[in-house]
């Protein structure tokens, strides 16, 4: 199964195999989102504030919730491992992203 990682759908084909108790296969998935997720949130950050002005801001949260749903998803399906290190990325992410109110006025 080849994962579409801008489709963000995803993430419930996730919490199915949760539910369906097939762990194995809902951390295969959930494990190149992550990844993914981490790679555009670090990319966001690694730009210039002029750049991170011209970004849509909402497309970064977009991914912070995503990785959130998939950290519900495991704790649901006592995937106890996947869920802290996953939590342990939003943490780490979400400390260096701005909320929307915390941007400057559009320019």
């Amino acid at each position: 199964y080849d994962v579409l990682l801008y489709d963000r759908s995803i993430m419930y084909l996730v919490d199915a195999y949760y539910r369906a108790g097939a762990p194995e296969k809902a951390r295969k998935i959930a494990d190149k989102m992550v990844k993914n997720i981490n790679d555009e949130v670090r990319y966001f950050n690694s730009l210039s504030e002029i750049m991170k002005e011209g970004t849509d801001l909402y497309i970064v949260q977009q991914n912070l919730g995503a990785l959130n749903m998939l950290v519900n998803s495991a704790v649901q399906g006592g995937d106890t491992a996947s869920s802290k290190k996953w939590m342990a990325s939003l943490q780490a992410l979400s400390r260096e992203v701005p909320m929307p109110q915390q941007r400057g006025p559009a320019q």
